[in-house]
């Protein structure tokens, strides 16, 4: 029987340190953070403080070659997936499992070219958002790892081993019995909620208050499902409902991570969503304005923001 015992964990922002520090509650020997070493000083000194609480990982770096996990988890941005998935390459051994908790649709399967369709599995979170100024985090508890092979009627051995290791750690999850609908299903949430609220600078009190951003939403979201139906893609026509069904839970004073990355002069993951649906849109022959002015309007707000912060970090004495 396959069993997890030590985990690596690549990303310590609001996903990835919300299940690094739930990994180090419960055997803080048995997780590892992977760190580029720009960032390695930094967290050595500051460590993250989550929930009020302070975190010192044992961190390892890149060519750290003598640690080999039985779990791999990606938590990073997606604008450092490129990185993120290269990174990981001294750590893959023979039996190591690989799960990308990664906005989008596409990461699992640039990571099964990568090291074999045999050590990823389809995974995403989906939950309220944390909250996280400079190392500091907060996060209310309500989430949970989506994860699975493409079909889930029966368990597979790297599916029960998560289980297993999971349910030791306390780590709420769901395991789809179609993991792609499901992914989708997650994806659609992103392209109606991240987008319209980035491009409208509100928290998703938004959607309850503001007929005008239901309606935003529901425009970028119906573009997508488009093209899930020309994909096949399982209970596409049930998505939109159940995407605002879903947002009417979100607290109301809580920010998407598209809009605090605006906020914060960072990259956002508008090509991970909007991109993804204007590529696909092309590819099939849909067409997707909607998605491509919601692309440029976020691009040009990302900019702007980074210009912002980098105008601001000139003029520091």
């Amino acid at each position: 029987m396959k069993e997890i015992r030590n985990v690596l964990v690549i990303g310590l922002g609001a996903i990835g340190s919300i299940y690094a520090t739930k990994f180090f509650d419960y055997d803080n020997a048995c997780v590892k953070v992977l760190l580029d070493k720009s960032r390695l000083e930094r967290y050595i000194e500051d460590g993250i403080i989550f929930n009020n609480q302070r975190y010192d990982f044992e961190y390892v770096l890149e060519y750290d070659r003598f640690y080999k996990p039985d779990l791999i988890i990606i938590a990073t941005k997606g604008t450092d997936f490129k990185q993120s998935s290269r990174m990981i390459r001294s750590f893959v051994s023979e039996d190591t499992i690989i799960m990308s908790l990664l906005n989008g649709i596409s990461t699992e399967e640039i990571l099964m070219e990568k090291y074999g369709a045999d050590k990823v599995l389809y995974s995403y979170y989906l939950g309220h958002a944390s909250m996280r100024r400079g190392n500091r985090i907060k996060f209310d508890g309500e989430g949970n790892i989506f994860f699975g092979e493409k079909d889930n009627t029966e368990l597979s051995e790297n599916v029960a081993a998560v289980k297993r290791f999971f349910d030791r750690c306390g780590i709420s999850y769901k395991i789809p019995q179609d993991m792609i609908s499901s992914l989708w299903q997650k994806f659609i949430i992103n392209i109606g909620a991240n987008q319209t609220l980035a491009m409208l600078k509100e928290p998703y009190s938004a959607f309850k208050d503001l007929l005008h951003a239901r309606n935003t939403a529901f425009a970028l979201m119906s573009e997508a499902v488009e093209i899930a139906k020309a994909l096949n893609i399982k209970d596409a026509d049930n998505f939109v409902e159940n995407a605002f069904e879903t947002l009417c839970y979100m607290p109301p004073h809580l920010k998407p991570s598209m809009l605090q990355d605006i906020e914060n002069g960072n990259l956002t993951e508008v090509d991970f969503f909007a991109g993804e649906v204007c590529r696909l849109g092309k590819k099939l022959g849909i067409q997707t304005p909607k998605n491509s002015l919601a692309y440029n309007i976020i691009k040009s707000l990302e900019q702007a923001s980074i210009n912002s912060y980098a105008s601001v970090e000139v003029m520091q004495p």
